[in-house]
């Protein structure tokens, strides 16, 4: 106790200091070292202990901008490599023959695409193509993981493709509780959080959906094919933001950010990105704006309203140049679109005011927007739908679709 007392204080907070610092390296590379690098990827984030577990097994990596990007929906291509990586399949990298059609033998995934037909993991689909590049449904995400494990899967009445496979993985609590729906698109950070609660036997029943709730839940794809620089929700977000604003400046109550609207809007929009030009023209109008058509479209797509007036929903639309020379160029996408909402508002006090009287009204309680980008072109399109309350009841919308 007295050689304590008497030890110098600088070489008594440097001891301290030393062994401090021992700690929060041995934490930092344990875990968190890779995800903390990631700024997309804080210590609060769901999956941020499943993402430093494979970002520092080296099964996953980020991309150069330091972004992780966990909620970038995954192909399949992408999900058969981390899967067979990160239960360590020995697969052999030289390609002589094509397996599939639309696998080149010099594409980075062949070798994962080509051993999973070997080894009966995958089969494709008719015409001898495998598409790699389409989005993994979590239907598919489950099958495979199932047969790469191979597992026993008892087949029971009224089982679909997906539902031996589905309990399977749901029994080993390795379902993400964000998996809603068997036909969403799955993201990078489900696709690691599952496979991580397999790789290390998660017990912890509370954080993992059920198979039962997941199995026949459809939901239909809002269609949205934005770059991977950029995010169609911030976009949405920050509409949302300014209409609020302006509402509650006027003392309006808020407008509601609806998943539906946002879908006909997405739809809008990727028609006009097709066509190079955004009116308001569906097929066979001749007039600008004819409400009697655009309201038949929004029905062709599942949604009718209740009428208030003469309108239960209507369109504004705006497009722009944007420019970015940045890796995630959603700031610039939503500074660029900002213009279009400012001459919607600027239209206040004048004789002809649809796109603030949109913004303004009484009779709406919910809002969408969807934006598609020409990248080549450097422009974008935007849709917003407002509405009043959806009398039919569609399909939910898919998450990350």
């Amino acid at each position: 106790m007295m050689g304590l007392f008497f030890e110098p204080l600088y070489m008594y907070y440097m001891r301290k200091f030393f062994a401090g610092f021992a700690v929060f390296l041995g934490t930092i590379f344990t875990f968190h070292g890779f995800a903390m690098a990631y700024a997309d990827v804080t210590d609060s984030h769901p999956y941020v202990t499943a993402i430093s577990y494979f970002s520092t097994k080296g099964f996953i990596k980020g991309y150069d901008s330091d972004l992780f990007r966990p909620n970038k929906r995954i192909n399949r291509a992408e999900f058969l490599k981390v899967l067979l990586v990160s239960l360590e399949k020995q697969v052999p990298m030289t390609v002589t023959e094509k397996c599939f059609t639309d696998v080149a033998t010099d594409a980075w995934y062949a070798p994962y695409v080509c051993y999973a037909k070997d080894q009966g993991y995958v089969k494709g689909y008719d015409g001898g193509v495998f598409k790699p590049g389409n989005s993994l449904m979590v239907g598919e995400a489950v099958v495979l993981t199932a047969k790469v494990l191979e597992k026993e899967l008892t087949q029971s009445e009224g089982d679909q493709w997906y539902s031996p496979a589905l309990r399977a993985i749901g029994d080993m609590n390795a379902l993400p509780q964000s998996f809603l729906y068997v036909n969403q698109p799955a993201t990078r950070g489900e696709v690691v959080e599952m496979l991580w609660r397999l790789l290390t036997e998660q017990k912890t029943l509370s954080l993992s959906a059920q198979a039962a709730d997941i199995d026949g839940a459809m939901c239909v794809s809002m269609g949205e094919e934005l770059p991977d620089s950029m995010s169609g929700a911030a976009v949405r977000e920050a509409w949302l933001k300014w209409i609020n604003e302006a509402r509650a400046a006027a003392g309006l109550s808020p407008y509601v950010l609806d998943m539906q609207l946002s879908r006909t809007a997405t739809n809008w929009s990727n028609y006009s990105r097709a066509r190079g030009y955004i009116d308001h023209k569906r097929s066979g109008q001749t007039a600008y704006y004819d409400y009697g058509r655009i309201m038949a479209w929004f029905e062709s797509l599942g949604l009718t309203f209740v009428q208030v007036g003469r309108s239960g929903a209507t369109e504004n639309i705006t497009w722009n140049i944007y420019s970015c020379s940045e890796s995630d160029c959603t700031d610039e996408l939503i500074k660029a679109s900002r213009d279009g909402f400012n001459y919607f508002m600027s239209e206040k006090g004048k004789a002809y005011s649809p796109h603030y009287d949109s913004i303004m009204s009484s009779s709406f309680e919910i809002v969408g927007v969807g934006v598609a980008v020409d990248e080549a072109k450097r422009k974008f399109y935007l849709t917003v739908h407002y509405g009043t309350e959806i009398t039919s009841d569609p399909p939910p919308v898919c998450p990350n679709s």
